[in-house]
C-alpha cells in the first residue's frame, strides 16, 4: 500500500526517496488546506496520553489492521469483479483511502503502547 516502502524493500532507494518526497509534499499541502479552513487534525489510530512518568506518548487505539484488510479485500473485489461492488462499498473504499492513516503515518514507535 506504500510504494515508498515497497521500493525500499526491493532495494531501490532512489524510487523510495521520490515516492517519500511526493507523500511528504502531499501531507504539507493537506496541512496548509486544513490551516486555511481552521480545521484541527487528529490521528485516527493514535491518541496522545500522559504516561505515569509524566511524559506524553502516543497510544495506539486499535483498528488499523482491520481497516487495512477491509480496504485490501474491497480493492481485490473491485479489481476481480467490478460489477459486484456496491455503491456503499465504493464510498467505503474512498473513505478508507482518504482518511485511513494508512499512508503518511508518522510516530515514534519507541514511545507507544497499545491501549
Amino acid at each position: 500500500m506504500r510504494p515508498d516502502r515497497r521500493a525500499l524493500e526491493r532495494g531501490d532507494r532512489g524510487d523510495a526517496g521520490i515516492y517519500k518526497s511526493r507523500l511528504e509534499e502531499k501531507q504539507r499541502g493537506d496541512k496548509k488546506e486544513r490551516a486555511a479552513r481552521r480545521e484541527e487534525w487528529y490521528p485516527r489510530w493514535f491518541k496522545q496520553k500522559r504516561g505515569e512518568d509524566g511524559v506524553d506518548m502516543w497510544v495506539y487505539t486499535g483498528g488499523y489492521w482491520e481497516a487495512r484488510q477491509k480496504k485490501v479485500d474491497l480493492l481485490r473485489k473491485k479489481k476481480n469483479h467490478p460489477e459486484s461492488v456496491l455503491p456503499e462499498e465504493e464510498k467505503l473504499i474512498r473513505e478508507l483511502a482518504m482518511g485511513s492513516g494508512i499512508s503518511g503515518l508518522a510516530c515514534d514507535f519507541k514511545s507507544y503502547v497499545r491501549e
